[in-house]
């Protein structure tokens, strides 16, 4: 979670400038949002093959599905807040995935 505490303000931050730098809502370039919404994905799960896997394809089923609030909070807020916080809604659905996977597994 520290990861994600200096992940998530930085991203702000250099996902604005290069948005505002290349004119662009969400530029692809950009992808510390993904990266920070993978951290939030695995946070505190215990990472193996199995529910890094998982976790990983949760998360962009949930970020290229785009399900409530997801895609709220993606036309909700713009520049930098807007580009982070998709990935980081959809890393915690895709946790939440992973724990239930968890708990079903075992």
């Amino acid at each position: 979670m520290a990861a994600v505490i200096i992940c998530l303000p930085l991203g702000v931050v250099a996902a604005s400038r290069v948005a505002a730098a290349v004119r662009q809502a969400d530029p692809s370039a950009v992808v510390i949002d993904e990266v920070c919404g993978m951290m939030v994905a695995l946070a505190g799960v215990t990472v193996t093959p199995l529910t890094a896997a998982a976790g990983f394809l949760f998360f962009r089923a949930f970020d290229i599905v785009k399900p409530f609030p997801i895609s709220w909070a993606e036309r909700q807020w713009s520049g930098g807040w807007g580009i982070m916080a998709d990935d980081v809604l959809a890393g915690l659905a895709a946790q939440c995935c992973v724990r239930l996977l968890q708990v079903w597994w075992r």
